[in-house]
């Protein structure tokens, strides 16, 4: 539409004036989306490692009496969860606790 109503002209562009502004403006439209993503990507990778560093103690319970495992639970609960919060005890193997862990689960 510019190009037909000669507008160019008045800003003292040609052609390939105007086409060089619209690849600029397209490159830094681009570039600026680009950078966005990229520090997203980067907080949301630094919120997951936070995240995955926090729930990182795995103990072998194989071996607990019931008396053992009612003080442990009682006093993790006391000492380490908020109540905003809950505690879970899940039984797996080693290699599914790991798993668990290190895919953000636990």
């Amino acid at each position: 539409l510019s190009i037909d109503t000669g507008v160019l002209i008045n800003f003292g562009l040609n052609d390939v004036g105007m086409g060089i502004f619209l690849i600029l403006a397209n490159i830094s439209i681009l570039g600026l989306c680009a950078l966005l993503a990229s520090m997203r990507y980067h907080r949301d990778k630094a919120k997951f490692k936070m995240r995955r560093g926090k729930a990182d103690l795995i103990e072998p319970a194989a071996l607990f009496t019931e008396d053992k495992f009612k003080t442990t639970f009682a006093s993790l609960s006391r000492s380490s969860v908020p109540s905003s919060h809950v505690l879970i005890f899940h039984y797996a193997s080693l290699p599914m606790a790991e798993m668990a862990r290190h895919s953000g689960i636990a």
